[in-house]
């Protein structure tokens, strides 16, 4: 039997819709989460975006959550606790849940708020959690909508959110140029050779210092022979074209040049001052390698500015306050992609304590997480263009290496693409730009009466 309505006729086709109750701080969130959900063909009922795949906005909210509304998915965060809004529309929501005998509410934990600073209304509730990954929420979310049968119409739903995008005041028929963060590779060495060493070597040192990829407890490919003397006799063996089928090699000859080509360039960057972190993930600026820890560069607007690379923040824990000192910290990452080699480079934050130690995982990534959470677009492609500004030193290449059969050449340039249609960004809202109190701050830097960047 269909559970009853609050008007207490049965549950009806007339109840499609998904009500995304949020506050107006988590809007981002919630503009992002609307957009997946209508892409997927769920019928969507949001504020912001007055039209995603069913009926317009309602202008009767109560009467669209009793009588239209399959389910009504809370975004939960410090923000929307107290907010008169979302506060009468989960309670609203709630009595709809007991009188009908259904989990209508879905709560979403955004910010990760521990079971204290729940209200108690919806505190037994099971909630998906965002506060960990976005992407891993939604598809707890998926699997939950499947699960509770809402409505959803499997064609379209893109077809229909690209037409929305079409008809915003903003959108133009221009093209626009979208930034990757992906350098690419303009040459690498033909070649990879495999090298000895005698059995029972103690190669530590030399997997250390040598970017090379190893095959067993005595062989090693690379493009080039290591540059130090380790007291044992090195090798060289054969030469082979890593581009050619090599059935015999027991490795895929792309994978070790992939791990040759990280290799390389994480050297690169050591040798330059950076830091490498303990999992080996993840280089950091330390403090003191750059000029009052800034990282100037020019933005994708040409303007000059810079990014504070090193600094500390205050966090409010369990046993008080704690500081840490956060590091601007990236990955290199070998990709083919549309055919060629790039460079990836991932940004993160590297979280230490006052003296140096970093921080445990679990409390570093609570910590990185609060650091970040309002990193958008401008601010990642800002630091994406400044760590590749710094990676070049300002030259149109960076040499890697260089063997017989080649070198290996970076593009310091990030790669761009070309969009048929562009965002006319005078209509929207002003980019927020960091202030003096914020993490990694970006600022934009003046210029002296020579026109020369300021300090």
């Amino acid at each position: 039997m269909k559970p009853a309505s609050p008007s207490g006729t049965a549950y009806s086709t007339e109840h499609d819709h998904l009500f995304i109750s949020y506050a107006s701080e988590d809007h981002a969130f919630a503009d992002w989460l609307a957009l997946r959900l209508a892409c997927e063909g769920y019928k969507v009922w949001y504020d912001r975006i007055k039209l995603l795949g069913g009926e317009s906005y309602p202008k009767d909210v109560d009467h669209a959550i009793k009588d239209k509304t399959f389910r009504l998915i809370a975004v939960l965060s410090r923000h929307s606790l107290e907010k008169p809004n979302p506060l009468k529309e989960r309670t609203l929501a709630m009595s709809i849940s007991k009188e009908l005998g259904v989990n209508f509410v879905i709560p979403l934990n955004l910010d990760g708020l521990s079971p204290i600073e729940l209200p108690w209304s919806v505190a037994d509730l099971t909630y998906i959690p965002f506060y960990k990954s976005w992407a891993q929420g939604l598809s707890q979310l998926f699997k939950r909508l499947a699960a509770d049968g809402v409505p959803r119409e499997r064609e379209g739903g893109l077809s229909r959110v690209a037409g929305w995008a079409t008809w915003e005041e903003s959108a133009t028929a221009s093209s626009e140029r979208l930034w990757t963060n992906l350098m690419p590779l303009a040459e690498i060495p033909k070649g990879i050779t495999q090298y000895r060493v005698p059995p029972k070597t103690d190669t530590g040192p030399l997997s250390e210092t040598w970017p090379s990829y190893p095959q067993g407890a005595t062989a090693f490919w690379a493009f080039v022979p290591p540059s130090d003397d380790f007291g044992f006799q090195i090798a060289a063996k054969r030469e082979v074209d890593w581009r050619s089928p090599y059935e015999l090699l027991q490795i895929r000859p792309r994978d070790a040049v992939a791990h040759l080509i990280k290799r390389h360039a994480v050297a690169y960057c050591l040798s330059r001052g950076a830091k490498l972190d303990s999992t080996g993930k993840y280089l950091f600026f330390p403090p003191g390698l750059l000029e009052g820890d800034k990282l100037h560069f020019k933005n994708y607007e040409g303007r000059k500015t810079y990014v504070r690379v090193v600094g500390v923040r205050k966090f409010r824990t369990a046993l008080g306050p704690s500081h840490s000192r956060y590091h601007l910290a990236f990955s290199l990452r070998p990709e083919f992609r549309l055919g060629k080699p790039f460079l990836q480079l991932g940004v993160s934050v590297h979280l230490t304590d006052l003296d140096g130690h970093e921080i445990p995982a679990p409390s570093a990534g609570r910590r990185r997480k609060a650091l970040v959470k309002t990193w958008f677009n401008h601010q990642w492609l800002s630091r994406v263009m400044a760590i590749s500004s710094w990676f070049s030193s300002g030259q149109a290449t960076v040499e890697l290496a260089a063997s017989k059969s080649g070198k290996l050449v970076v593009e310091s340039a990030l790669l761009a693409l070309s969009a048929p249609f562009g965002i006319d960004e005078a209509l929207l809202d002003p980019v927020q730009e960091s202030s003096e109190e914020d993490e990694l701050t970006e600022e934009e830097a003046e210029d002296d009466a020579d026109g020369r960047e300021g300090e």
